[in-house]
């Protein structure tokens, strides 16, 4: 009696564990290790909340720290631009970190185009600077002025991709919610392609959105081409104009887009309020005309 007992017991407990719905599992896990809200994980750990945010703090510096130990005190190197570039892109690549910790609170400080880009322009100025940097030979063929409008073209394409998704692609979601067209919707419709996600395609085959699609368009594909220009090419002379002028036409559009932003969505939009606004655009002006002095070479 007692064996079959055992064999019963043997046998349910095979039975139990062939059973577990193993995905099942790995979601409740999920869902109490990482909650959907952050206010709710904030509330119930707050302890692992504050250890959690001075993690997020620990990633967004560790590369740009690792840069600066490398370069200035393992293998130090003689002091220049370069490192300023090398830094640029070990910082982009801490803020591509953070974003991608943040996911684990849910949606807040989660843009995937952001991180995607941060991380790829980080990768590619980080791996620029330490070619450069130790190999002396490759920076005798590039001036100082040239580096310096490498930097500022970084810089400005940096500017123009932050005020495009914090901005312009703000003010266009809420001109939609303004003609009552839910956010479910918006999102529902931005999936399906690249087409829909960066320039609203179905909305605009069903709802028109007007200016707001033309310069959609122009601008994505004006920034494309000048960021890979300026990135791969902008420390040439030989390009200086190629890569400049796509620079200038790209914060000429963005200039446009800002003052579309305020007509149409500073009622309802915290970054399009008048002051803000109109700070954003003087801030796109000054950033277009530094491109433009830069490509007639009054700059540097």
């Amino acid at each position: 009696m007692a064996k079959k007992e055992k064999e019963v017991q043997k046998t349910t407990v095979l039975d139990t564990i062939k059973n577990v719905n193993v995905p099942q599992v790995l979601g409740d896990i999920k869902d109490k290790v990482i909650p959907k809200k952050k206010k709710s994980f904030r509330k119930a750990h707050p302890f692992l909340y504050i250890l959690a945010c001075v993690g997020q703090v620990i990633l967004l510096l560790l590369p740009l720290a690792a840069w600066l130990l490398i370069t200035l005190y393992i293998f130090p190197v003689e002091r220049s631009g370069l490192l300023t570039i090398g830094g640029a892109g070990t910082f982009l690549i801490g803020v591509g970190l953070l974003n991608l910790t943040m996911r684990c609170f849910g949606k807040f400080q989660y843009l995937g185009c952001a991180t995607m880009l941060c991380l790829t322009v980080g990768g590619m100025l980080t791996a620029l600077a330490s070619l450069m940097v130790y190999t002396p030979q490759i920076t005798r063929h590039f001036d100082e002025s040239m580096v310096s409008s490498y930097m500022l073209s970084i810089a400005a394409i940096l500017f123009y991709f932050i005020v495009y998704g914090l901005v312009f692609r703000a003010a266009v979601q809420r001109s939609l919610r303004n003609r009552d067209i839910s956010r479910w919707r918006i999102k529902k419709l931005k999936k399906g392609g690249l087409r829909n996600y960066w320039w609203y395609a179905d909305l605009h085959e069903e709802m028109g959105l007007g200016a707001a699609y033309s310069l959609n368009i122009m601008f994505t594909v004006l920034f494309f081409a000048a960021a890979m220009m300026n990135v791969f090419f902008g420390w040439m002379s030989v390009f200086r104009y190629v890569t400049g002028g796509l620079l200038t036409a790209t914060g000429v559009l963005c200039v446009i887009m800002m003052i579309w932003s305020l007509a149409r969505g500073r009622r309802n939009n915290k970054f399009a309020t008048w002051l803000g606004g109109i700070l954003w655009i003087l801030l796109s002006i000054g950033v277009t005309g530094a491109a433009a002095l830069m490509t007639a070479g009054l700059l540097f």
